[in-house]
């Protein structure tokens, strides 16, 4: 008999045959004796229409449970409720400020009051969506995500891209690809350029307007982009505003950021070994410390001092886990051929852990040294910076950027930054790495010339560091962040300086559920629009509609289903 047959016969027979945990064999037996010889009449088949009925009855009642939401609650302002009746712009902003906080646009007004029109009074109105319309982008334009990068032409609805805060938002809608649309090229002052359609919608403050920011679309813009002045200099009328830091979750990381950057800028690439200046040996020793690293002066020479950073044993990450999980069973008394089944190791490593003097570092708790972490990470004789960093907690990525630029940064007394790096695939990260923090920058290529020597390509960056987002660690160059940083709007927005005509390319339009209804695009992580407001007519037409019913037509049922679950999301 079965531990599961036993447990049936268990909950049948009750404690005539045990008390829950044990079994009284003789009982059990008289009792399937008894079962056995005395066997239960056959219950009487139900007709086939009476079960029929019996189950159209219970889902009736399932489905009359499912629609009965209980007592509707109170109305909180009866007021409101009356003018969002009969205003469908009044209904948009008071029931959905986060999606319509921005102001309205000539041709929002008048589709607005054709809704109203048609939805209070009736006649025969469509809002003309035809397929593949949108407001579109270039399928080759990037768009930063949690876990890398994607392009407009590979997200689908699902994935998850970030909106202006940093916060990331879901795609609930994606057109397909469409061709033959006017196409024009949109610039910015920090150099980035994103190729969109016509109908594509920006979110800009513009200094000639009373209300800002304003949603307009790109071909309004074309032509007024830049103010008549007296003057050689241009004045720009529109502007974007930077975004905030990605808000992504916070990562194991094997080395800690501040001294992965460090190291990065002024480590030697095949050790762990990295250089330091004599003034600021002591404070950098100190961040060593705080990083929970062991850091010991190797050499002099001059005012250079030359630090051996992250001794320890030469396990690597999965081996010294196991390797502690051995050590550990070994403390319980286990036999150490046990423990090595345990761990999943060989019997022989498992016996020497205990002896060895090379294991002495392990079994006193240090960690790995920094070259086998730095190894692991596939950085150690190609500097780089690993995905996982690029997309861990602000704090961290900030503790990077600030061992990069303690090596490698300088900063001016204005408050202007600059790192120079080879145009490699670290160099290449650092925009990725300055963008992700919500810091707005330009890069240029640079070549250095030296006794008739061209070495080069490197990449130049230039920044200017908000007071709030420190960049530096090191007291010489964090006193020169002041607060003429914080103070200057150039810091937290980017001008458009032309929007040109472009060949017409691919496009496509996505739309996803940031309550501002904005998302990132471009490598400089530029926030750009797209619209609900044909979700919200749905809505408001079935509450207080001239007819019962509103009509949703797709290209296909699947993206009829879409609209819909995207209308239930609103």
């Amino acid at each position: 008999t079965s531990e599961r047959q036993l447990y049936r016969d268990r909950q049948r027979a009750g404690f005539r045959i045990g008390d829950g945990n044990r079994v009284d064999l003789v009982r059990y037996t008289a009792w399937l004796a008894w079962e056995r010889h005395n066997p239960k009449p056959a219950p009487t088949p139900e007709p086939y229409e009476q079960h029929k009925d019996r189950a159209a009855r219970r889902s009736a009642e399932l489905s009359a449970a499912g629609r009965d939401i209980g007592d509707l609650p109170a109305i909180a302002d009866p007021a409101r409720r009356t003018n969002a009746t009969t205003n469908f712009q009044f209904f948009c902003e008071a029931y959905f400020p986060q999606s319509f906080h921005l102001a309205w646009s000539d041709d929002h007004r008048k589709v607005l009051r054709k809704i109203q029109q048609a939805v209070l009074h009736g006649g025969l109105f469509a809002m003309a969506m035809p397929r593949g319309s949108g407001k579109a982008l270039a399928l080759d334009t990037p768009l930063p995500t949690p876990d890398g990068w994607t392009t407009m032409g590979e997200v689908e609805a699902g994935d998850v891209l970030f909106d202006e805060c940093g916060q990331p938002c879901l795609v609930t809608f994606a057109t397909p690809v469409q061709h033959g649309r006017p196409c024009y090229r949109v610039t910015f002052s920090d150099g980035e350029s994103i190729v969109c359609d016509g109908d594509h919608l920006w979110s800009v403050e513009d200094r000639w307007s009373r209300q800002n920011p304003l949603v307009i679309p790109t071909q309004q813009m074309v032509g007024r982009v830049e103010l008549p002045t007296t003057s050689d200099r241009k004045e720009r009328r529109y502007r974007v505003p930077v975004t905030r830091p990605l808000r992504c979750f916070e990562q194991d990381l094997p080395v800690h950021p501040y001294l992965l950057g460090y190291w990065l800028g002024d480590g030697s690439r095949r050790s762990n070994r990295i250089t330091v200046h004599e003034d600021d040996l002591a404070e950098l020793l100190s961040q060593m410390e705080s990083c929970g690293e062991n850091a010991a002066v190797r050499t002099r020479k001059g005012k250079v001092v030359t630090v051996v950073v992250g001794k320890g044993h030469k396990a690597s990450l999965d081996k010294s886990r196991r390797l502690r999980q051995s050590i550990a069973a070994i403390a319980c008394g286990v036999e150490p051929q046990l423990a090595a089944d345990w761990s999943g190791l060989s019997s022989a490593t498992v016996a020497c852990v205990q002896t060895l003097d090379r294991w002495t570092a392990l079994r006193q708790g240090k960690r790995s040294s920094l070259m086998v972490r730095l190894r692991e990470l596939g950085v150690l004789d190609e500097k780089g910076i690993p995905d996982q960093f690029l997309r861990s907690a602000p704090w961290q990525r900030l503790a990077l950027l600030q061992g990069l630029m303690d090596s490698d940064g300088t900063i001016q007394p204005g408050g202007r930054c600059e790192i120079t790096l080879k145009d490699d695939s670290l160099g290449r990260a650092v925009g990725d790495l300055l963008g992700g923090l919500g810091i707005k920058w330009t890069c240029h290529e640079k070549w250095v010339t030296r006794k008739d020597r061209r070495f080069g390509p490197y990449l130049r960056y230039l920044f200017t560091a908000p007071l709030d987002l420190p960049v530096f660690r090191l007291q010489r160059k964090k006193r020169r962040l002041t607060c003429v940083a914080r103070a200057s709007q150039t810091v937290r927005y980017r001008q458009i300086v032309s929007i040109e005509p472009a060949p017409s390319v691919p496009v496509k339009c996505i739309q996803v559920n940031s309550p501002s209804q904005l998302y990132l695009a471009g490598r400089k992580m530029v926030p750009t629009h797209n619209t609900t407001i044909c979700e919200c007519a749905c809505i408001w037409a079935v509450l207080n509609g001239h007819r019962e019913f509103v009509c949703l037509i797709g290209s296909d049922e699947g993206h009829a289903m879409d609209m819909l679950e995207s209308i239930k999301t609103e």
